[in-house]
């Protein structure tokens, strides 16, 4: 399955990729739900990223740890470990990377759960209820790009998603 083979991992962490080179920039996505994770894989590689999934809260931090990725997105549900145990996970890992929320649950759930995470530090940058058009989600990760590139500018260097 497209993203969810071994090698096809990078050995991010630690890497840095110059701005403005119009290098990929990695996007790491979980959903529970392998048809949607892998619609959003298409619709964001479409975009120019180079993306890659998780289905489980659980493999999402372990991928964090190898890409340090420069974007992030998540589903708020799922089984085995939410979307809020991942705000926990990404705050405590001091992440800067933009964040996309999703969720089929209610819009106040969803307001919520981008509230906790920008209390935590985390740059929450769009949310969007399931269901959502393709041009509604290639808009948020258009924003989520925009959202690194003004980090990039203003840290003054490289893309990553943690600070060091």
């Amino acid at each position: 399955m497209p993203g969810f083979d071994a090698s096809d991992r990078t050995a991010a962490a630690g890497s840095q990729r110059p701005t403005g080179t119009g290098l990929a920039r990695q996007f790491l996505f979980v959903d529970d739900n392998i048809y949607i994770a892998q619609a959003i894989q298409r619709i964001a590689g479409s975009c120019g990223l180079e993306v890659r999934l998780a289905t489980t809260a659980g493999a999402f931090c372990q991928r964090y740890h190898e890409l340090v990725p420069d974007l992030i997105g998540f589903d708020l549900a799922m089984p085995g470990g939410d979307g809020i145990e991942l705000i926990r996970f990404l705050a405590a890992e001091g992440c800067k990377a933009p964040i996309l929320i999703i969720t089929g649950h209610d819009q106040r759930v969803l307001a919520a759960a981008a509230r906790l995470g920008r209390e935590r530090g985390l740059n929450i940058v769009e949310t969007l209820s399931k269901p959502f058009s393709v041009e509604t989600l290639k808009t948020a990760l258009e924003h989520l790009v925009e959202a690194a590139i003004l980090g990039d500018k203003a840290n003054g260097a490289t893309t990553n998603g943690a600070e060091k």
